[in-house]
């Protein structure tokens, strides 16, 4: 096995591992239901002015 083909190995499956974390972090964060309230505000800012 070359080097190579090992690091495509480990880019393959802990960078899917990776990014999958980061992803589900980012959900986690976005649906948390403290931050509803910020969420709603600014869902409301393309309205205001009407």
């Amino acid at each position: 096995m070359s080097d190579y083909e090992f690091w495509r190995g480990v880019a393959a499956s802990w960078g899917s591992l990776y990014f999958g974390v980061i992803f589900f972090a980012a959900v986690g964060f976005v649906l948390w239901p403290s931050r509803k309230r910020f969420y709603e505000d600014a869902a409301q800012i393309p309205l205001k002015d009407d």
